[in-house]
Parts: structure tokens; sequence; C-alpha cells
């Protein structure tokens, strides 16, 4: 909770923001330095307490404070949910024991709201880098695989230009099944509910720590709301940036199959392809790959 005692007028409309940060799950707020350096010198009247921020009243203005002056708001819940324990020798056999587990997995499946076809994941267990998508698909169950069928070859054709094959990567999703729908919707698919990701969300941290990859990529907003555990995540703000995951760097970008949506688009398509394929340079940047001068101009 955020208590202030100097109640000006821009004040209070902070603390109106940071409440609503607060009800939208967020434990933390961080600064830029910039941001940090306006409000501890321009700045005067008694301290308040920001989730254990503190932080000088009297705000000139909220506005001035959001965007880039804003660093991403996240949720560190994460940091106090236990993964599943696992046993193996090795990280194969460690993730083979992780899918046994999933399949048998009281918790998530006690409600009934998923399909019973686990999908796990596929690709390489030392991999430098993960993709975590939401909830199998129709694709997904028949060919067992994460990002699967039209979005499979997309996410294929995107690790091609990295440099990568998808066989070196690691590629899961939140949720293990696909959540069911009513009987006259049988073939559709559903976004995963809050409650049904957070019921996944062990099993996933699981992985992340059998993996150990130096980079995650969420796959659209609803990976994004999974793992840094917002109610609402907005690919707009959140991408372009990295964000801490339990201390592994996170680029939240669009779900490949977002692209695939802009292969029909004449218009946008390209603009909609380069602000992907930026997220997918500070990618291969912070995985220490090299990047040549034809990689930077794609899509421009």
């Amino acid at each position: 909770m955020v208590t202030m005692s100097h109640r000006s007028g821009a004040v209070i409309a902070l603390q109106g923001f940071l409440r609503q940060l607060e009800r939208q799950g967020v434990d933390e707020l961080y600064l830029t330095r910039s941001a940090r350096h306006r409000l501890e010198h321009g700045l005067r009247g008694p301290v308040c307490e920001a989730h254990g921020v503190a932080l000088e009243t009297d705000v000139p203005s909220v506005a001035a404070l959001q965007g880039d002056e804003l660093l991403h708001a996240e949720c560190h819940d994460i940091d106090r949910v236990a993964p599943v324990s696992y046993h193996g020798a090795s990280p194969v056999e460690q993730l083979a024991d992780l899918r046994r587990q999933a399949c048998l997995a009281e918790g998530p499946l006690s409600a009934g709201t998923f399909n019973p076809t686990v999908v796990f994941s596929s690709g390489s267990s030392t991999a430098d880098l993960m993709f975590v998508a939401d909830a199998p698909g129709i694709a997904e169950e028949r060919e067992g695989l994460p990002v699967a069928g039209d979005d499979g070859e997309k996410l294929r054709q995107i690790l091609k230009a990295m440099g990568l094959s998808r066989d070196g990567v690691y590629v899961t999703n939140l949720c293990k099944f696909r959540p069911a729908m009513k009987r006259e919707d049988a073939h559709l698919s559903r976004k995963p509910s809050p409650e049904e990701m957070r019921s996944w969300l062990p099993f996933l941290l699981a992985e992340i720590e059998i993996i150990r990859p130096k980079v995650i990529v969420a796959l659209g907003n609803v990976a994004a709301e999974g793992l840094l555990r917002i109610d609402r995540a907005s690919i707009t703000h959140l991408r372009g940036q990295f964000h801490d995951c339990g201390g592994v760097p996170l680029m939240v970008t669009h779900h490949p199959s977002h692209l695939l949506l802009a292969d029909s688009d004449a218009d946008a398509g390209s603009a909609k392809k380069r602000l992907y394929w930026e997220d997918m340079l500070l990618v291969m940047e912070a995985l220490g790959l090299a990047v040549t001068e034809k990689q930077k101009r794609y899509f421009t």
C-alpha cells in the first residue's frame, strides 16, 4: 500500500497511479536513473513509501514520469513461486521427469478445464535461448509440439534469419494442455485464465531452472502476463526492452501468428515485421551473437 502525508494534487495523482499498478499485481516499481534523479532533486516535502521505494513527494507531474521516464513496472511475485521439484542426472532426464509430473498434475488438471493431450516442449535441453508461448492450440495438439503448424513455420523462418535452428533453442508453453472449450466450440482455442496460468507456472519455472537460458522470449501478451504476473500485457509498451524474469532477461514480443497476419497486410506488414525483428536483434546482441549489416537492414 502507498502512504503519503503531503497531499498536493500531483502527489494524489501519483498515489492513484501507484494504486492502479498495485491492483494489477505490481509488487515493485523500478525507475530509470533519470526518473530517480528528477524525483530526488525536483521534489520537496515528506517521504512516501511506494512498495519499499523511498521517493520524495510534491511530484511535479505523473505524466512526466510515464513513457520513457518510467522503466517497465514489473511484478516480482515470480520470485516467490517455488518451481516443481524434479529428478534426473541430466537436463534431458530432468525434463522427462517434469513432463511425467505434468501429465499427472493434480493441481492444474483437477478442475477439468484442459483437454487431455499434453504438449510439453521441444528443442535443446541446454539452449541459451528459450521461447515461451501461452498454451497449445489445435495444431500443437496434433503435432505434439509447442508453436506448431503455420505458427511453427513462421518461428522457423525467424530463427533462420537469426542464424539459429529450432533444434538449437528451447520452445515451451506456459500451460501444458489446451484449455478446454464448450462442446460446440471444441475445434477452437481460448486464452487460458489467470488461474490456469498460475497453476502451471511452477512447471515453467522448473524448466527455466533446468535449461538455464541466457535469454527468454515471451511470445504474445498472454505469455507475458503469465511470466510477469500482470493482468493485462500490452506488447506495444513491453516490447523493445528487457524485463527481469527471476534473474533472466525477458524479451516480450508478438506471437508468430502476428507475423502471419502481417504477411497479408501489404501496407503495414513490413513495418510490423521490422518491429518484431528489432526485438530479435536485441535478443541476438544479448546472446553475444554476431549481427551482420545485412541482418540489421532486414525489413527497413
